[in-house]
Formats: C-alpha cells, structure tokens, sequence
C-alpha cells in the first residue's frame, strides 16, 4: 500500500456526500429549519468526507473541471443563504 496512490472519488460521489450538509445550511440561514446542534454534527461529518475527496481530486488535476463545477454549485447556494442570514431577513437561527 505505500507508494500507492488512491483513485479519486467519482463526482456523484462526492456529490452525494456534500447536497445534505449544504441542503441544510442553506435552509437554516434562510429561514425554513431551525437550528439543531445534533443536525449540526452528523451533517458536518458528511461535509468533512465530501470536502476531503474533493480536496484531493483538486490535488491531483487542479483543472479538473468536475472539482469546479461542485464547489461553485454548491459554493454558490451557500454564500448566498449566509448572504440572505446577515441581511436579518427572518432567520429562524436561536
């Protein structure tokens, strides 16, 4: 095993590791579900799965396109719910 190098996760997979952890993020910050510390931590640990395939398909080919196309996809939804949060527009939060 040492020496080898792994093969990096396919994007689905990493896909699937990621949509839950920012689905809930962006419905807390909007509003839709109230904060749930539990919640917090399970859907963490999926964000720190998926964030570290994808740390290290980026690793690999930083022109991987695949690496681009999840983070602005789910970058994107994220920025703009903490965006829509701090403008104070009925967060549900505390």
């Amino acid at each position: 095993m040492i020496g080898q190098q792994q093969e990096p996760a396919a994007g689905t997979v990493i896909a699937g590791w990621l949509a839950l952890p920012v689905l809930e993020f962006v419905a807390v910050h909007t509003g839709k579900l109230s904060y749930s510390p539990r919640r917090v931590w399970v859907f963490s640990t999926f964000a720190a799965f998926g964030s570290a395939q994808l740390f290290h398909r980026y690793l690999l080919d930083p022109s991987d396109h695949v690496v681009w196309m999840l983070a602005l996809g789910f970058g994107i939804p994220a920025a703009a719910a903490a965006l829509y949060h701090e403008m104070g527009k009925n967060p549900k939060v505390l």
